[in-house]
């Protein structure tokens, strides 16, 4: 297993000492078949010791401070207010912004020094998030869309490429569940999980990727989920959106290689957001299986701050539970 990379020496190297409860990387045999390395681990909330296992030469290493929240460091570390040599002034597209991980990742970038473009049919909450970024001097335009509606993702991904100059990165985070056995879904709850997770994907990635071939470059990250991985009881058809979505990337990452444009997908586990709120408290996850978006947005920064010419095509990360 490895990593594309520009062949200099030290430019990106896997971690040799990996401390407990965090496994090492796993290849997939899909992985293994098409020759796409794909890079693996988990994180445990009992680990006094939390260190990235892929690192540019510098890797990174958070102290966990033992309180209730396991993660203070790793969120203070995201709100900082550090700029990103590699990040600083990219014009970002981000799709959920308001709420949940792609609220945290809005944030998270903008103290990064990220031109952000933020999505979702909840206007209050972007301009919300926008007003938030705005007051701490970063830069951020709401930008409400249903991505169910093509010629809408048009329209606001034309306006977007206006208000940011270029969209250099798009992280496409919306996305809904509905969760039930099979025969007690509904047409209504199938179509929306389709038309959202699938449709609405394809529809915002066309958009941005008809532009980032113009100018040969860019970074399209689909966040998926585990689920895009795995099949999982109660989740038939929202399994079926994720791993159409899962195609859909890995088919679209070897079109545009030759553009020069990055498409990578990362698949977090349960996380400890709103997504869960319609869910019957007796079918939501344990606790302790569910991580906070902080980590899953710690670990999207990590693979957009690698080289433009390192892909990690597939990235999973969940509780080590």
């Amino acid at each position: 297993m490895g990593l594309r990379s520009c062949g200099r020496a030290g430019c990106c190297t896997i971690a040799e000492k990996i401390p407990a409860g965090i496994l090492p990387l796993v290849t997939s045999p899909d992985a293994a078949e098409s020759g796409m390395p794909f890079f693996r681990f988990r994180l445990s909330k009992t680990s006094k010791l939390v260190e990235y296992s892929l690192s540019l030469g510098r890797p990174r290493t958070f102290r966990l401070a033992g309180r209730a929240d396991p993660w203070p460091d790793i969120r203070r570390g995201l709100s900082r207010g550090e700029e990103s040599m590699e990040l600083k002034n990219r014009g970002v597209l981000i799709t959920g912004a308001g709420r949940g991980l792609g609220k945290v990742l809005a944030l998270s970038l903008a103290y990064c020094g990220c031109r952000l473009g933020l999505v979702s049919r909840t206007e209050n909450e972007l301009n919300e998030v926008a007003r938030s970024i705005q007051g701490k001097k970063g830069s951020a335009v709401a930008l409400p869309a249903d991505i169910t509606d093509s010629a809408a993702v048009q329209k606001m991904v034309a306006r977007a490429e206006g208000e940011l100059g270029n969209i250099d990165v798009l992280i496409h985070c919306a996305g809904v569940g509905r969760y039930n056995p099979l025969e007690m879904l509904t047409v209504g709850e199938i179509d929306e999980m389709i038309d959202t997770n699938l449709k609405g994907t394809i529809y915002v990635t066309q958009a941005v990727y008809q532009r980032m071939r113009m100018k040969a470059a860019g970074t399209i990250i689909h966040v998926l989920s585990t689920a895009a991985r795995e099949g999982k009881p109660r989740e038939t058809a929202y399994c079926a959106s994720k791993w159409g979505v899962m195609g859909f990337s890995r088919a679209l990452a070897m079109e545009a290689r030759r553009y020069g444009i990055r498409v990578m997908a990362i698949c977090p586990g349960g996380m400890e957001t709103s997504f869960w709120d319609a869910t019957p408290a007796d079918q939501r996850p344990p606790a302790k299986r569910l991580m906070s978006p902080e980590i899953a947005a710690l670990a999207i920064r990590q693979v957009l701050e690698l080289p433009e010419n390192i892909e990690v095509p597939e990235y999973a990360i969940r509780p080590c539970v």
